[in-house]
């Protein structure tokens, strides 16, 4: 589960206007959303907090008037909401409602907030208008740090401007189970593992390949042959002849050790099931 920010900032240090910025969430672990929601998205989320370490040094710079305020222990002790160099800042999201009247004008739609107390009388007096009780919703914003509220403000829009991503959810036996992308993915990557390192023991457990061949033909070369699979020797000298004049065969090198196919297969088998279920 993830979370995407919409938030609003100044886009250059030349105007009073703001911009519409949607923002990753580096660490979903940081975002607590209400746990009663029903939308995918979040959407009808009633509260919400950001959670955010910042060095004591930046937020005095920032928050001046807090400065020595922001006590160093404060919902418990031995706690690591604030320490010597750091403060954890909250961002505070809140949804309120408020009951409203919407009344119908020749004009148009109007809320009875939104007009003056006399006319809004007279309007309610008539039984001719046309109205409808309504919820009007309002989002509120704080910022706190340590057990301090630093800033709060109204944010404009109805919806707590935190977006959550989910994978796949199923209600099992009225239990919710949720799963990612990767759940699927875990037996065949475990598999693709076993193979791997299945193969890499077995060449791994086989000694370097080894020169055989009869100790007259080596007799008096001894250290070049002893470090022959270590060294990359241009030539490697041996006697050709015994004593009596007769050849001598020259010393064979084995066959290097083999790679058994079975983990090869086993490795591309297990590669495509990561495909499938991935999609």
């Amino acid at each position: 589960m993830g979370y995407w920010r919409v938030v609003t900032d100044y886009p250059n240090d030349k105007t009073f206007d703001q911009e519409i910025y949607i923002r990753r969430v580096r660490d979903p672990l940081a975002i607590y959303l209400d746990p009663d929601i029903n939308e995918v998205d979040g959407s009808d989320a009633r509260f919400g907090f950001v959670f955010e370490d910042m060095p004591r040094e930046i937020f005095e710079k920032q928050y001046p008037q807090f400065k020595g305020k922001v006590p160093r222990n404060t919902l418990s002790e031995g706690g690591d909401w604030i320490t010597k160099d750091h403060v954890r800042v909250a961002e505070y999201y809140r949804k309120t409602e408020k009951k409203d009247l919407l009344i119908s004008l020749p004009t148009g739609v109007v809320k009875a907030s939104d007009l003056p107390a006399e006319m809004r009388a007279e309007l309610l007096e008539d039984h001719k208008t046309k109205t409808r009780e309504i919820l009007t919703q309002q989002i509120e914003w704080f910022l706190i740090a340590g057990d301090e509220i630093a800033e709060k403000r109204e944010w404009p829009g109805k919806y707590i401007p935190i977006v959550r991503v989910i994978g796949e959810e199923t209600v099992i036996d009225g239990q919710l189970d949720r799963k990612g992308h990767t759940r699927a993915l875990k037996d065949p990557q475990r598999t693709y593992n076993f193979w791997t390192s299945a193969a890499v023991e077995h060449v791994a457990l086989q000694s370097k390949t080894p020169y055989i061949g009869p100790a007259q033909a080596i007799e008096g070369y001894e250290t070049y042959w002893q470090s022959a699979n270590r060294d990359n020797f241009s030539i490697l000298p041996y006697n050709g002849l015994d004593d009596a004049g007769n050849p001598i065969a020259a010393p064979q090198k084995q066959a290097p050790p083999e790679f058994s196919p079975a983990y090869m297969q086993g490795m591309q088998v297990a590669a495509q099931e990561m495909m499938v279920v991935s999609g």
